[in-house]
């Protein structure tokens, strides 16, 4: 990441070769807190560089009086969050803040996104303090003015000083993790190729906290990426405790849905693989055709669209479930319930929308009272509504899944697909599949 830290009165920025741009997540509201945060910490570095008119010695001094030192005054852990030793520093960290704040934000609420960004900036730095805070020792290599060390009494080893919002943005993107992993950021790279990429929140983010564990083994270098461990460790374990415990409310693209979903599709997958060959799945066996050569055209048929999805390749199998939902027709030939809800998932997170719709209305038409059909009107009510464009169709199939859902976060969801109906809410959300 391209974070720095200020640490033992050096100012070091370590910009990495690929700097996030941008997220595929729409917001509901406009991201107050975030920008305010931006614009308070662009403030305070001007601030500071007009107050010094260029005296080194005096910027130095004065960020050091708004830093965190160990054994220092309290306040500290909240004043160094808003301080930056360059130019660079401040523009890498707003750029996280920028790209992963207003999603989070949006999520928590602007009241408890304050709280929870100053949180994790002082957890950040109180995990600094317990790896790397303390004494040091200065030298000129470091880039410390040779008169400032000449000062020093002999013998004396100033303690450690902490600057920046890196910790706090660590928080941040911990918790985008689990709130958003699936969420697509767009990143500018500069390596041997130059160009915008797309990669998964989660990857990107995972990545970032292996390279600052890597860099923190080799030994102080200036850059404290023992707060930017923290703070992602804090920020994560915030969020999926507020999850786990139902205080904050469930979401269709949140780290435990993610859980979820691989425990289902590991299900779904033994059904394929007895699909394809010709067994029934989950749920009781799938009666079969007769044999003759159409019946035995739309059973092979079968096994490679169950082949298809068991490797998840969501381009073949879209177009092999058309073949089958057409070519079926003339048999009593089905694909395993549990197929079905895998297909028709599968397409909903590669984005082919029109294909998750007609294979959870398959499975529907194939499986009308199947114990999981409320759950799949229901995700057939929100591509509705937030992709197709077809909200007036979703109402007769939300009123039918209402029927039959238990869990707190399905029921959310139907209201806000409701509210969205009649207008009184943002079509917005991302959401996967059953």
């Amino acid at each position: 990441m391209a974070w720095g830290a200020w640490s033992g009165g050096v100012s070091s920025v370590r910009c990495g070769v690929i700097l996030p741009i941008g997220i595929n997540r729409p917001l509901r509201r406009a991201c107050v807190v975030t920008r305010a945060l931006i614009a308070v910490n662009a403030a305070v570095f001007l601030g500071m560089a007009a107050a010094t008119a260029g005296d080194e010695q005096g910027l130095s001094e004065l960020r050091r009086s708004w830093a965190f030192r160990s054994y220092g005054e309290p306040i500290g852990l909240l004043s160094y969050q808003f301080v930056h030793g360059g130019l660079l520093h401040l523009l890498g960290n707003m750029l996280f803040l920028w790209v992963f704040g207003p999603s989070v934000e949006d999520r928590l609420g602007r009241g408890w996104f304050v709280a929870f960004y100053l949180a994790c900036g002082v957890a950040s730095a109180a995990g600094w303090h317990a790896l790397d805070g303390g004494p040091v020792v200065l030298s000129g290599r470091d880039g410390v003015p040779r008169e400032l060390i000449e000062a020093l009494p002999a013998g004396a080893l100033p303690l450690a000083s902490l600057i920046g919002a890196s910790g706090s943005i660590a928080g941040v993107t911990g918790a985008f993790m689990v709130l958003f992993p699936r969420t697509i950021v767009r990143v500018l790279l500069f390596f041997i190729l130059i160009g915008v990429f797309e990669v998964p929140a989660v990857w990107f983010i995972a990545a970032s906290f292996l390279k600052d564990f890597i860099l923190h083994q080799g030994g102080p270098d200036g850059v404290a990426y023992s707060a930017h461990l923290a703070g992602t460790v804090f920020g994560f374990s915030v969020a999926f405790v507020l999850l786990r415990s139902r205080v904050l409310s469930r979401e269709d693209f949140d780290l435990l849905y993610v859980f979820e979903q691989r425990r289902r599709r590991a299900e779904i997958r033994r059904a394929s693989a007895r699909a394809a060959g010709g067994a029934g799945g989950a749920g009781g066996a799938v009666p079969d055709a007769p044999a003759d050569a159409k019946s035995e055209a739309v059973m092979a048929l079968r096994g490679r669209l169950a082949s298809a999805i068991a490797g998840r390749d969501w381009a073949s199998a879209e177009g092999l479930a058309s073949e089958f939902a057409a070519a079926r027709g003339v048999s009593r030939v089905k694909l395993p319930r549990r197929a079905w809800i895998d297909l028709a998932n599968g397409l909903f997170e590669a984005g082919r929308h029109e294909g998750a719709s007609r294979a959870y209305g398959a499975f529907l038409e194939d499986y009308p009272q199947d114990p999981e059909g409320p759950h799949v009107r229901l995700m057939l009510a929100l591509l509705w509504v937030r992709y197709l464009g077809m909200a007036d169709r979703a109402r007769g199939v939300l009123d039918q899944a209402a029927r039959g859902l238990v869990e707190a976060e399905d029921l959310a969801l139907l209201e806000r697909l409701r509210d969205e109906i009649d207008g009184r809410g943002p079509s917005s959300s991302v959401a996967a599949g059953a």
